[in-house]
């Protein structure tokens, strides 16, 4: 049984660059690389790196420039710009926010459900207790004033009885 051999997919928009380049013994899977290197230079040392010479690396970038695909960074920056429209353009759609008001609530039902399962236990004591000793350390926080007055009164009311 022969070997089962990958199929490499090529874009069809980078088609004849990868041909152009497989012409002069690279292989298919570098001139994608090359092809899609995002400047001149880079595609320059990728050719390099797999072995071509200066001189025919030059002959390749410029018989892609000829078809416009030397340096592919142009097309790159607009595929970013276009990927960042899309998700501020998403913002506006309702279907997310109903997705978020959907997961805010549950969230809220979960925690609503947690504390009432809770709520006595050894476990609510020892989380009510260490709440309140992280209250006393929120630096000049009101949470802390208020805890401490409301600590005050408290103490204030048993020592009057």
């Amino acid at each position: 049984m022969a070997p089962i051999r990958p199929v490499l997919s090529i874009p069809e928009d980078l088609k004849e660059a990868v041909s152009i380049i497989t012409q002069h013994g690279v292989n298919p899977v570098v001139a994608l690389r090359v092809a899609r290197a995002p400047t001149e230079d880079a595609q320059l040392s990728e050719l390099k790196r797999a072995g071509i010479g200066d001189g025919v690396a030059r002959s390749i970038i410029k018989k892609l420039k000829d078809i416009g695909r030397a340096g592919a960074t142009p097309i790159q920056a607009v595929d970013n710009v276009t990927d960042l429209s899309g998700f501020v353009s998403a913002l506006t759609s309702r279907n997310l926010w109903i997705r978020v008001a959907e997961a805010s609530v549950g969230l809220l039902l979960i925690g609503i459900g947690v504390v009432a399962l809770t709520r006595g236990t050894a476990v609510a004591k020892s989380v009510k207790k260490g709440t309140d000793f992280a209250l006393n350390f929120v630096p000049g926080g009101s949470v802390a004033k208020g805890a401490k007055a409301a600590k005050g009164a408290k103490a204030a009311r048993t020592v009057a009885k």
